[in-house]
């Protein structure tokens, strides 16, 4: 069970996973339509990457594609 495996690592009690996310750089623009919501704080384009593994490691859910004006609670 994931819940006992995270418990074994590190006593983390009742956690069933692990969520981060990324931002991943978009060259050009081409592509993108309205590609100002696409537009990051490092000055580049980007879409969001945010991705949940269990204790092993293994992703159990991600989601990819966000622009980067969306809050990372929205993509959650």
């Amino acid at each position: 069970m994931v819940h006992l495996g995270f418990n074994n690592i590190g006593e983390f009690n009742n956690v069933i996973g692990a969520i981060d996310g990324i931002h991943i750089i978009i060259l050009g623009t081409a592509l993108l339509k309205q590609s100002e919501i696409y537009w990051n704080y490092k000055k580049k384009y980007s879409i969001q990457c945010q991705g949940i593994v269990d204790h092993r490691g293994i992703f159990t859910d991600y989601e990819i594609g966000w622009p980067e004006s969306v809050h990372d609670t929205k993509v959650y």
